[in-house]
């Protein structure tokens, strides 16, 4: 049995760590808790890739896609012509909830200019058709009922424990237009940290039932 083998077998048999800091972004302290984590065997949640995937919009949207998850149409905007409202402007590497909507073509410009910082970063031109909502994700859970088929979905993508989802929600007085470009299915959008002090007691005590409860290990 080779080297790697062994350690890799060690590995599944390792409890792995569960980074519950909230916050995994890029040379973050609980980024390089993971890496930390995986140079010495232990297998960690979320693993450093997956860590960096979700901080970046485009690939945690297409990762989100290709696993059957309802996303909203994206695409890179390289310049302010390739808007066309309504859409909401997001940096590829950002906060889910720094976005910038935009709702009629007078405003492309200024808030292209806005979303890439005069055109020094990338930024993503999404579909938007409805409502903006968040809800706390935690270990696959959360406390409301109606969202735990898709918490329990990222979760098992993303490894992610803590995490704030971003959701755009269908407006129930779109046009038939609007509906046939897909806006009568929520779609998801984005994680952002979570960090630890920011869960209620409720957030906490859903935390204890699930930390209490066998974790897979695939």
């Amino acid at each position: 049995m080779s080297f790697r083998t062994a350690r890799a077998l060690d590995a599944r048999r390792t409890p792995p760590f569960v980074n519950l800091t909230g916050d995994y972004r890029w040379l973050r302290a609980g980024y390089w808790a993971l890496v930390d984590a995986e140079l010495n065997g232990v297998p960690a949640k979320p693993s450093p890739v997956q860590a960096v995937t979700v901080q970046n919009a485009a690939a945690c949207l297409l990762v989100a896609r290709r696993h059957g998850i309802a996303t909203p149409a994206w695409h890179i905007a390289k310049h302010a012509h390739d808007i066309t409202p309504p859409v909401l402007l997001m940096p590829v590497s950002g906060m889910t909830d720094a976005t910038y909507a935009c709702h009629h073509p007078r405003s492309r410009q200024s808030q292209w200019r806005r979303a890439t910082q005069n055109g020094t970063r990338p930024t993503l031109s999404v579909a938007f058709h409805g409502k903006l909502r968040s809800f706390k994700l935690v270990m696959g859970m959360t406390t409301r009922e109606e969202d735990h088929e898709l918490a329990w979905r990222l979760w098992a993508i993303f490894g992610v424990p803590l995490a704030r989802v971003w959701v755009i929600e269908p407006d129930q007085n779109e046009d038939e237009s609007s509906a046939a470009d897909g806006a009568q299915e929520t779609t998801f959008l984005g994680l952002d940290p979570l960090p630890l002090h920011e869960l209620t007691p409720r957030d906490l005590r859903l935390l204890e039932e699930v930390s209490q409860r066998p974790m897979s290990r695939s």
